[in-house]
């Protein structure tokens, strides 16, 4: 939510208050995850709870990153801008570090571990990530396909195999996008277009 915040208002043309900014920094893991949400930022984050759905997961983390990285953006000018946007920058690379790691061999993300790769994740992950044609974009990418329905006028499945659902289709066109927020992006495809 915090990351969706700091997005929305980047959309708009507004910077997040410096306060918002520190609270999403304190939630970041040692390893560069972020979890939904961590109570008290002095403990070290929990393992992946999939009875409770806690602990670090991918779509909190490619939010964080989208959200860090608009921010590192907008930095500009003063001696005390740039040493935020060296602290938000860093924060933003190990997050993505982390995320790139967390892709299965399958090349699609899972939201939790343990759960498998889902459409959701999966293009979250690539909108953290970016378009440029690199091995975990195209191995992404391929995943995503692979949960096109033709059928459902190339809806996207929330895993391959399962039923069209809005979220995950809505999700994949904003990874084939790029990050948020959204900019026009004119440059090639790395999803290619759904076709029988």
């Amino acid at each position: 939510r915090q990351s969706a915040s700091i997005l929305g208002l980047a959309a708009v043309g507004i910077t997040a208050p410096r306060p918002a900014v520190t609270w999403l920094l304190r939630q970041q893991c040692d390893d560069g995850s972020f979890t939904a949400y961590r109570l008290d930022p002095t403990q070290p984050c929990p393992e992946p709870d999939l009875v409770n759905y806690t602990g670090p997961d991918t779509n909190s983390t490619a939010m964080a990153i989208m959200a860090l990285r608009v921010l590192s953006a907008r930095y500009t000018g003063s001696a005390r801008d740039a040493q935020r946007k060296t602290v938000v920058k860093a924060a933003a690379q190990r997050a993505a570090t982390w995320l790139t790691q967390r892709q299965l061999s399958d090349g699609g993300w899972e939201w939790i571990r343990g759960l498998g790769a889902d459409a959701t994740s999966t293009s979250m992950a690539l909108a953290a990530i970016g378009r440029k044609a690199t091995p975990p974009s195209r191995r992404g990418s391929s995943w995503l396909r692979r949960a096109m329905s033709i059928e459902s006028n190339c809806g996207v499945a929330f895993q391959p195999g399962s039923l069209v659902d809005p979220l995950s289709t809505s999700w994949t066109l904003i990874g084939a996008e790029g990050s948020l927020p959204y900019v026009r992006y004119t440059g090639p495809r790395t999803l290619a277009p759904c076709s029988g």
